[in-house]
């Protein structure tokens, strides 16, 4: 493939991905040229000591522990355990170089994908703020998820999904390859679940905030200046410093190549790439978190938690009577939640598509093209893949998102014990 050919690729993702920005606008903070120093220097700034364990002295029973206790946890050694594998940027290109990984979205929800060897073009030349990054739940496809999801097991400390049980769950695991200044913008995983992330490659820089922290705070927007982007890197560069001043608590830490991270359910978190980076993530219900999930499955997913409920009446009788009793306790109704879902959801399209119009209004006024808003309407046409609760967020902060902290071989049956809760 020429330069040429290759770049003509990548750009036309790149403006479908944030059609806000020109291409020019890609780099336009110069993190990766005149602000470089101050990215080393937010990539130093540590707060907080993390907890580390080797994974060979760490039991279950003490890692049981530490879960119940919500604390974010490292540990190393786990893909020692797993079967070999050149997991590096040129292993994977001569593997996988032909195939096809899921880089965005665009304005409609529509997934973007390029060819691995495209993409690794583009990680060797690019100087964006924020660069495209491989994220894929479907490991890559039909043609690789076996070989993918065949390298790596659950590590023996999440030896629960209770979702499994579903014939349509949500994206629960995912593929992550990505640059240096990539990452996820801040979040707390879907659905209260939790998650482990195994960093195969490179190194990563996590920071965290509790899940007492609203909303607004822990996405920066009491901070954030007119015309600043939100991405990974503005978190860490700029607003991190600046919620300190306000007195807003900010955990940082980095993860090293061959170390696994559990994040605790609710916890808001941001990831930023140091360097080029390989890694696997899986986000799961277990029998220390089921509570928070079911709770928050019933309203933001009504209609998954029926058949979810139904599915564990038949295998797991024991964990289906558990989410009854929440909801005998809690005085909730999933009958009138299943309603207030209907309504939700297309208040949620009207949304949705009022955004894409304004999209596609700016877009056609920074060309100085003229906006005919009724063939806009009548071209338009949702994505219907598009999970609004469970997909990743590694551009703009305001799509809904799982995580970076977020295989089906290995997670084909569910291991939950019925005694145990």
């Amino acid at each position: 493939m020429d330069k040429e050919d290759w770049e003509d690729e990548v750009n036309s993702v790149k403006l479908k991905e944030r059609s806000e920005l020109k291409l020019r606008e890609w780099s336009i903070s110069n993190f990766a040229t005149k602000r470089a120093a101050e990215v080393e220097a937010a990539v130093n700034r540590l707060y907080g000591m993390p907890l580390r364990y080797e994974a060979r002295n760490l039991s279950y029973e003490d890692f049981s522990k530490l879960e119940i206790e919500n604390r974010v946890v490292l540990i190393s050694g786990i893909p020692d355990e797993w079967s070999p594998r050149d997991w590096s940027y040129s292993g994977l290109l001569k593997s996988f170089g032909e195939e096809k990984f899921k880089v965005g979205k665009d304005d409609h929800g529509t997934t973007l994908k390029l060819k691995l060897k495209t993409y690794m073009k583009y990680v060797e030349r690019q100087t964006d703020d924020s660069p495209l990054y491989v994220f894929d739940s479907n490991l890559g496809g039909k043609a690789v998820k076996a070989q993918i999801a065949s390298s790596y097991t659950v590590p023996r400390y999440f030896p629960d999904d209770m979702f499994a049980c579903l014939d349509d769950r949500p994206p629960y695991r995912w593929f992550l390859a990505g640059p240096k200044r990539s990452g996820t913008c801040v979040h707390i995983d879907p659905l209260q679940t939790s998650a482990w992330n195994t960093l195969l490659v490179g190194r990563k820089k996590w920071a965290f905030l509790h899940p007492d922290v609203s909303k607004k705070v822990a996405k920066g927007r009491t901070v954030l200046k007119p015309g600043e982007d939100d991405e990974a890197i503005n978190f860490f560069v700029d607003i991190i410093p600046r919620l300190r001043a306000q007195g807003v608590e900010v955990f940082e830490l980095i993860q090293e190549q061959g170390e696994t991270i559990f994040v605790p359910g609710g916890w808001w978190h941001c990831v930023m790439n140091i360097t080029d980076t390989v890694g696997v993530t899986q986000n799961y219900c277990g029998r220390h978190n089921f509570d928070n999930v079911w709770r928050s499955a019933r309203v933001e997913r009504p209609c998954m938690s029926v058949k979810w409920l139904q599915k564990m009446a038949a295998v797991m009788p024991g964990w289906a009577e558990r989410a009854r009793d929440l909801d005998r306790r809690d005085g909730f109704d999933l009958n009138a939640g299943l309603e207030k879902n209907r309504r939700r959801r297309n208040e949620r399209r009207y949304r949705r598509k009022a955004r894409a119009c304004s999209k596609a209004a700016q877009r056609a006024k920074k060309r100085n093209v003229a906006f005919d808003g009724q063939k806009w309407e009548r071209n338009y046409c949702p994505s219907s893949s598009s999970h609004s609760d469970s997909t990743v967020s590694t551009t703009s902060s305001e799509s809904s998102s799982s995580s970076e902290s977020a295989t089906d071989s290995s997670l084909s049956s569910v291991t939950s014990s019925e005694t145990s809760r």
